[in-house]
């Protein structure tokens, strides 16, 4: 009988006190920002950025894919390999185009330039290379 009130207790303080509902469960949270989630990627544990990770690629704004591109130097494979997979589902081709630059296979950290190729290999369907310019190709050694 004892245990069988705990979950009761529960469900009633959680149903008319939603004070008491935990952060992020509760169905009238706003979306966060951008600038809020470029504050996340700055924080000193390494989940919490890579939670930022995600919830930027879910906006999926330019911004929001700039910070993620930026996500893949963090210093904790974590957080680099969250980014790497939400890459690697871009679909937009105008953001491919900007991975085949600095800030992906033509980035100076080595990598950076592995993940971006990787994540390329795990795009749905493959990547084809129309689209791509002949200038933008051997900026990257493939033309």
């Amino acid at each position: 009988m004892r245990w069988t009130f705990f979950p009761a207790l529960a469900v009633f303080v959680c149903w008319f006190c939603p004070a008491f509902v935990p952060a992020g469960l509760r169905a009238d949270d706003p979306q966060p920002t951008v600038r809020e989630l470029k504050a996340q990627l700055r924080a000193a544990y390494p989940d919490k950025r890579r939670r930022a990770v995600k919830k930027l690629a879910a906006l999926g704004t330019e911004d929001a894919w700039e910070l993620v591109f930026g996500a893949l130097e963090d210093r904790e494979p974590e957080v680099a390999d969250e980014a790497q997979v939400w890459i690697a589902k871009v679909a937009d081709t105008g953001l491919r185009k900007r991975l085949l630059g600095r800030e992906g296979l033509g980035a100076k950290d080595d990598w950076v330039r592995l993940r971006v190729a990787e994540a390329f290999g795990r795009m749905e369907g493959g990547v084809t290379l129309r689209g791509f310019s002949d200038t933008e190709l051997q900026l990257v050694g493939t033309g």
